[in-house]
């Protein structure tokens, strides 16, 4: 009998040995690439998944087949090598893209090495330059016009005039790898400072996107795909398509997310001229002016909202006191010489605005004199202050460790963290002990720590050592997720701080194997 089964196993062998050659194509599809890139790109805050900063961008517009059929890939400059991303993105749906922050010993040309089963091809990108510059942002981005097909208008940085501008939507509820997806492009002449969403593209209402604005420079040739770029700066703006009855000219932010995320605005203002502001709405907002701004002098709420009453308070220097309750559509006149910053309490939850929708909460503000507003709008989702404490260890998975991406071993992890009475920084240790790598992280210097509205995750960054050794930051993700019969979850990204070389990150909320993690909210009268 056994010796039956033995023939029988090995002729099922031979059977799917024969099935899989047969089915097996004879060689690998041919690789091509097309429009390779490379140039410099100077990214703001966002929320559609890019880290901000000075960087250098580089990749190849189209490869075929695309990563969806098997094709990977990398850039090599030297010594140095980073991976290609698959992008298969609406409008360039065979893009691989990487980068690495700005380094002008990097701005040559890189070799990009796309690979398919047996099938490889390398081929140049275009070399920057170390002369060419970091551009500007664009400023006083605003919507207006109800409906599917709003009109953005925007302005140009002072004294320069791009080659050509590139308007992208990119839709912030559908994902795309690490990214969201860019669901419209448009290029545009240098010197446009508007654009209407064509009727043949409509927007949905009540849905989230994000409008980029890139002023470029181009190498010499009309604007088009990447591959026509030497520099961009990339300026992101969240919003809802406004509903009727909204007021003209609603002023965008660019959007810093995070369990509370902070809305920051770039808008030219007049003294006495009211401008319209929109960010997120939970239970209240603080506003507050940018360096060198002028104070505001009155503002009005919008109508509609919950019961149409608001808490206001303002300042004394040392913590906020009550001041009046404002009804909304009165527009509110602050004390002679106006605030430097004000604080909004009372919407409802039941009002059912949500977090996350930009255009849910316009604000009209005056200012007591002309200039530049680069203040902010932080909404307040909850009124407590967090503090969290965890220790135990993960199975470090392979990729986590970028010495050596092979290593899969315990990680070992003690972090406790809170805010002291009156502190706007939290104090605590953290302590990441990865012993197969020889690395050992500590840090006593926590410098944010934020919690969602359930009070079951954390996110506490701050800087740290390596081995002793200084110059390193850390992002820590947490969640006490036990205490519904789940299990606690954690996270740990460790960087160089001056390059943002990643030293560790694995990657995910991942169950920890052992050990606890527990959030505790301190509620207090958010004033």
């Amino acid at each position: 009998m056994k010796k039956a089964l033995i023939f029988l196993f090995a002729a099922v062998v031979v059977l799917g040995l024969a099935l899989f050659s047969i089915s097996k194509p004879a060689s690998a599809e041919t690789i091509s690439v097309y429009h390779p890139f490379h140039f410099r790109e100077n990214e703001s805050a966002n929320s559609v998944g890019f880290t901000p900063g000075d960087l250098l961008f580089f990749g190849a517009q189209s490869v075929i087949p695309n990563g969806n059929n098997g094709t990977t890939g990398v850039a090599t400059q030297g010594s140095v090598t980073r991976p290609l991303t698959f992008y298969n993105f609406t409008v360039s749906p065979n893009q691989f893209a990487g980068g690495v922050m700005y380094n002008p010993a990097l701005t040559g040309e890189w070799l990009l090495t796309f690979t398919n089963g047996t099938d490889s091809i390398t081929v140049p990108t275009p070399s920057v330059g170390v002369e060419t510059p970091q551009l500007p942002f664009v400023s006083s981005v605003a919507i207006s016009g109800s409906g599917p097909t709003p009109t953005f208008t925007w302005t140009l940085p002072n004294g320069f005039t791009p080659d050509g501008i590139r308007v992208q939507i990119w839709d912030l509820q559908e994902p795309v790898a690490n990214l969201r997806d860019v669901i419209f492009s448009r290029a545009l002449a240098g010197n446009e400072t508007s654009f209407t969403i064509p009727d043949t593209f409509p927007l949905e209402q009540g849905h989230l996107y994000s409008i980029e604005i890139s002023p470029v420079l181009t190498r010499g040739v009309p604007l088009g795909d990447n591959s026509t770029l030497l520099s961009r700066a990339r300026a992101w703006f969240d919003f809802v398509p406004l509903p009727e009855g909204s007021p003209p000219n609603v002023f965008l932010p660019i959007v810093t997310p995070g369990p509370e995320p902070v809305y920051t605005f770039n808008v030219t203002v007049v003294g006495g001229q009211t401008i319209f502001i929109d960010p997120a709405v939970a239970i209240g907002y603080e506003y507050a002016i940018g360096a060198g701004n002028p104070n505001f002098a009155s503002v009005t709420l919008p109508t509609g909202i919950g019961n149409n009453w608001y808490n206001l308070y303002l300042f004394n220097g040392t913590k906020y006191f009550f001041k009046a309750y404002l009804k909304g559509g009165i527009p509110y006149s602050f004390p002679s010489g106006g605030v430097d910053r004000f604080l909004i309490l009372g919407i409802e939850r039941n009002a059912g605005l949500d977090p996350n929708n930009p255009t849910a909460f316009i604000t009209g503000l005056t200012f007591t004199g002309s200039g530049q507003f680069t203040g902010t709008m932080k909404p307040i989702t909850e009124c407590f202050q967090p503090s969290v404490i965890g220790g135990g260890w993960i199975q470090s998975p392979a990729g986590a460790y970028i010495p050596d991406p092979d290593l899969e071993r315990y990680a070992i992890f003690g972090f406790a963290s809170k805010y002291e009475n009156g502190s706007a920084v939290p104090v605590g240790k953290t302590e990441f002990v990865y012993p197969a790598g020889h690395l050992w992280f500590h840090s006593d210097a926590h410098q944010s720590l934020e919690a969602n509205p359930a009070g079951t995750d954390v996110q506490l960054k701050g800087a740290g050592t390596i081995n002793g050794t200084g110059g390193y930051s850390f992002m820590l993700w947490a969640g006490d997720i036990s205490r519904g019969w789940g299990v606690d979850t954690f996270r740990i990204k460790i960087w160089e701080t001056a390059t943002g070389q990643v030293i560790y990150d694995n990657g995910v909320d991942q169950e920890i194997d052992g050990g606890s993690i527990v959030i505790y909210k301190k509620w207090c009268s958010c004033e």
